[in-house]
């Protein structure tokens, strides 16, 4: 089994998926995250379907049952967000669009396990909540 990552107990199964390059997995196992391996560009359809395979693998390792959520970057043109649009479909979840760059701070925070942090992130370009590209220039 896939060794997973601390993080503060929400007592909560979710699935998230990433963006659209350099994508990895994760499931939220109440107080465990667990990642799938790196999986890439998934513009590649070869690459999305092997993101999907991924997932399904580490819900087999992890036993990880029912999610209640399943949470993907707000872009609407993502592979990786139709993928989650059409797993909340299939498993009867709600699908949690989740701004690029807030995606990254609540990463961190789930990670540090501290209720607050200030974050900068700065890792190039991401859908806004306002519908346009929020970029770091």
């Amino acid at each position: 089994m896939p060794s997973p990552v601390e993080v503060k107990d929400t007592g909560r199964n979710m699935l998230s998926l990433g963006a659209e390059l350099d994508v990895t997995a994760c499931i939220l196992k109440k107080d465990k995250a667990f990642l799938t391996q790196y999986i890439g560009n998934t513009t590649k359809l070869r690459t999305l379907e092997y993101l999907e395979s991924a997932i399904y693998n580490l819900m087999e390792f992890t036993s990880a049952g029912k999610f209640e959520a399943i949470a993907v970057d707000m872009h609407p043109s993502f592979n990786t967000s139709a993928l989650g649009m059409e797993l909340s479909k299939d498993f009867d979840v709600p699908l949690i669009e989740c701004q690029h760059h807030f995606a990254h701070a609540a990463s961190l925070l789930a990670e540090s396990g501290l209720e607050r942090m200030v974050c900068i992130t700065a890792d190039g370009a991401g859908y806004g909540n306002d519908g346009t590209i929020w970029a770091v220039k």
